[in-house]
């Protein structure tokens, strides 16, 4: 797969194994870049100190996808500055949602009208990145006034966090940029939206190690079966054998797909809200 897109794990609890994926929107996810760590620390923030980056691999990938981690951001600029660095939607709703829970707003996220609106906050990374600032605030502007104040702290957080504030007539850089967390492109193409395909293969793997600390030759045996494993699905991907999704994920993405293709023919605030019955 040329200029593949990588996908960091996050960390390896007590774990020897650095790794990295590479995906497309026809093979999913697969082993793209492996070696021990002896300390245990994770490729997310300590590329210098991983195989991904020792300059022996020539590794230059397109994008990279990871949390929203900043430390891992600027790690990811150092050392690979012409790679475009998306963030994993879930873990955007993550952090979404950690910061209701910190406002103490779990119970009002209860209400079905509540949990929709903040999905259509959400629904915000499928607008194209240029018109993501206007659907804001037709958005704010489409709030009632009790709604307004019960997600004053929310809505301030998200605009300092995600869209960048607006001092003195200017919007200041925010702490993620919208081209990070926009999926827009990314549903267009057909390519992933999160990392959690990597995740689910770093929890299966740690499960066939079966121990906290292995060996050396437990380790070795481990990854030459995965290394089997993984050449036998980049041959039948060659062969063109797709290989078998979710049935529930490809239904809403397939729906998805839809929503931004006809994203021009709909009113901002109606795809906003259709996107949002998707999360």
């Amino acid at each position: 797969v040329s200029e593949p897109d990588v996908l960091p794990t996050g960390p390896l609890p007590d774990g020897p194994l650095a790794d990295g994926r590479f995906v497309d929107e026809h093979f999913g996810a697969g082993p793209l870049a492996d070696g021990p760590l002896a300390d245990g620390r994770f490729v997310d923030e300590h590329f210098g100190a991983g195989p991904l980056a020792d300059g022996q691999r020539d590794l230059n990938p397109e994008t990279i996808t990871i949390d929203f981690e900043r430390a891992a951001l600027n790690s990811i600029s150092e050392h690979f500055p012409t790679t475009a660095v998306h963030g994993c939607f879930f873990h955007f709703g993550q952090c979404l949602w950690r910061n209701l829970q910190s406002l103490g707003l779990q119970d009002w996220y209860l209400e079905p009208e509540n949990s929709l609106l903040i999905k259509t906050i959400q629904a915000l990374a499928f607008v194209p990145p240029d018109d993501v600032i206007e659907a804001f605030q037709q958005l704010m502007d489409s709030l009632d006034a009790d709604t307004d104040e019960t997600l004053l702290d929310f809505l301030a957080y998200f605009e300092s966090t995600w869209l960048g504030i607006v001092q003195r007539g200017r919007r200041r850089r925010p702490k993620f940029d919208v081209a990070m967390w926009n999926v827009y492109n990314r549903v267009e193409d057909n390519l992933p939206r999160t990392n959690n395909s990597v995740e689910g293969w770093h929890r299966a793997f740690d499960q066939q190690m079966s121990v906290t600390h292995p060996t050396l030759g437990r380790l070795v045996s481990k990854l030459s079966k995965e290394q089997a494993s993984t050449e036998l699905m980049i041959e039948q991907h060659a062969m063109g054998v797709r290989m078998r999704k979710n049935k529930q994920y490809e239904v809403v993405n397939t729906r998805l797909q839809a929503l931004v293709a006809r994203y021009a023919q709909d009113d901002v605030l109606v795809f906003l809200k259709a996107v949002a019955h998707n999360l």
